[in-house]
């Protein structure tokens, strides 16, 4: 029901593989982007831009928001 998290998966399993390859095989590498400024305040602001967005209630915006 929420578009931004589908869209968040990939990333988030990118994550959690890179952490648990460090885990099995006792290496530190690290997803750099993750870290950077910029991925940080453009990820929070593309989430803060989507809030807003879906509480909007006219077309297109409605497509947004959960449907029953």
């Amino acid at each position: 029901m929420n578009p931004l998290m589908v869209l968040s998966l990939p990333l988030i399993g990118y994550g959690l593989g890179t952490k648990m390859y460090n885990s099995f095989f006792g290496t530190q590498y690290r997803v750099d982007f993750f870290y950077q400024k910029w991925f940080v305040y453009g990820y929070f602001g593309l989430a803060v831009l989507y809030w807003v967005l879906r509480n909007i209630p006219y077309a297109p915006f409605t497509y947004l928001a959960p449907h029953s």
